[in-house]
């Protein structure tokens, strides 16, 4: 499946959809159901400060996209009454005089408390006129080109308004989602969009199509993509890098609880259905595991579900989280749990007060439980309102973390920050002895650890 496609994580899919918005191009990414497609290009479309057009192909029939067919009143000719939502180039000016044009009869011009903003309305209109003088003007563009200077001369001032009015322009960029599942005809109108940025021969203005799907074992009634299609896009497929997909999730404050089990076993962020079962409807996904955590945040603050005993309260906890992710991964969750609500008064203790749990007792595998969850504590202290806390948190858990052996200090400290040592760079982690010392053992003890974490790098 997918044979010779270019493979990205979702930090490269991210590069790549601020590429094609930033320089304009079409990036065809299909990834499992899920995976973060569609929230990882609204943040690069907020942070290229575009406007976004989400547009589910799923749901749409052609006339939907290209337009409904308007017959002219003498029968001879067809135009087609095209969708609002598309920022065709041609109206986008006229549209907003339009609006300012019915704002200003609908104002009392005798009122005083009105002239300011007459007087605004009027500036505004006169530069929408301008622009779209200017724009007509631009079209003539070639041509003037090779006119004489004194032709030149008198559009010189319009062609500099027109490129002043492009660089102001803010680049809208469409997300066209479920692609894999868009009719034949619906893509026959996509077509035309991405190969001439137009829809019935009126341009668009449109900076990048984002063209995003599911993978084609997913069973999710997935078509074969036209290369008509994947030919005039960039195309690649998306893996869920675990570690990149847990940072975010600390950004994003998902629940700890979700954060700090998949830490423990990464396996389970996404798993495809058992025997290819195409009704297997709760499986675990990055999208699946971040809505039970939301779930989860509303047994911390409902009293209601407070007052309930504590063996129906866990029972209806984990039935809820079973609902998004299915019942094998909640009860491997609820496995977990048990150790963690066991665990966790000791690791507050250890966090907060600096007190040592006595582990003398405990198994390999709770120790680990443990030590992940006390590294995941300080992972998700690395946040800017927290710059008092930091240290302190720090210098507690990793005095404890010297006290245990090397391959348990390896997979904590691994599968809890997951080699992002730039941020422990950038809170000053490295230059706090504890954290460096726990560094140093498994590196002289284990002799093969990667990590970059020189104070002086």
């Amino acid at each position: 499946m997918l044979t010779d496609v270019s493979v990205i994580n979702q930090k490269m899919f991210k590069a790549i959809t601020k590429f094609a918005m930033r320089h304009g191009d079409n990036i065809l990414v299909l990834g499992p159901s899920g995976g973060g497609k569609t929230i990882i290009t609204q943040e690069a479309a907020v942070e290229e400060k575009a406007r976004l057009v989400y547009i589910n192909l799923s749901v749409l029939e052609r006339t939907d996209f290209q337009g409904f067919p308007v017959i002219s009143n003498d029968k001879s000719l067809v135009s087609y009454a095209t969708p609002d939502f598309l920022p065709f180039a041609d109206t986008s000016s006229r549209d907003e005089r339009s609006s300012l044009e019915n704002l200003i009869g609908a104002l009392d011009p005798n009122d005083k408390k009105n002239k300011s903003l007459f007087t605004f309305i009027e500036k505004r209109m006169g530069e929408l006129k301008q622009k779209e003088d200017a724009k007509a003007v631009m079209l003539a563009a070639p041509f003037i080109a090779t006119a004489s200077q004194d032709v030149k001369g008198r559009f010189k001032e319009l062609l500099d308004i027109a490129d002043k009015w492009a660089e102001d322009d803010i680049p809208v960029v469409f997300l066209f989602d479920e692609v894999d599942k868009a009719a034949t005809e619906t893509t026959q109108t996509l077509l035309e969009l991405l190969q001439f940025n137009s829809i019935n021969g009126r341009k668009l203005n449109v900076r990048a199509c984002i063209l995003t799907g599911n993978l084609p074992d997913e069973h999710a009634h997935t078509n074969q993509i036209s290369h008509a299609i994947s030919k005039r896009c960039k195309s690649f497929k998306m893996e869920i890098d675990f570690n990149q997909w847990r940072e975010w999730a600390f950004k994003h404050d998902v629940h700890d609880h979700v954060i700090q089990y998949l830490s423990s076993d990464p396996s389970m962020i996404h798993k495809n259905a058992p025997d290819g079962d195409p009704t297997a409807y709760a499986l675990p996904s990055p999208r699946t595991w971040t809505e039970a955590g939301r779930a989860l945040m509303y047994f911390d603050v409902d009293p209601d579900l407070s007052r309930l005993p504590d063996d129906q309260l866990l029972s209806f906890k984990f039935k809820m989280v079973a609902g998004n992710v299915g019942d094998g991964a909640a009860s491997k969750f609820k496995n977990w749990y048990k150790y963690y609500r066991q665990f966790d008064p000791l690791i507050n203790a250890l966090v907060e007060h600096g007190k040592m749990p006595d582990v003398s007792k405990l198994q390999a595998q709770e120790i680990l439980i443990m030590a992940i969850s006390a590294c995941s504590k300080v992972y998700s202290e690395l946040k800017p309102k927290n710059a008092n806390r930091i240290k302190p948190v720090t210098q507690n858990v990793y005095k404890w973390m010297q006290t245990l052996q090397p391959d348990t200090q390896m997979g904590a400290v691994r599968l809890s920050f997951g080699g992002d040592w730039e941020n422990c760079h950038k809170y000053g982690l490295a230059n706090i002895p504890e954290f460096v010392t726990v560094f140093k053992n498994i590196k002289k003890k284990l002799g093969d650890w990667d990590s970059d974490l020189s104070p002086n790098r």
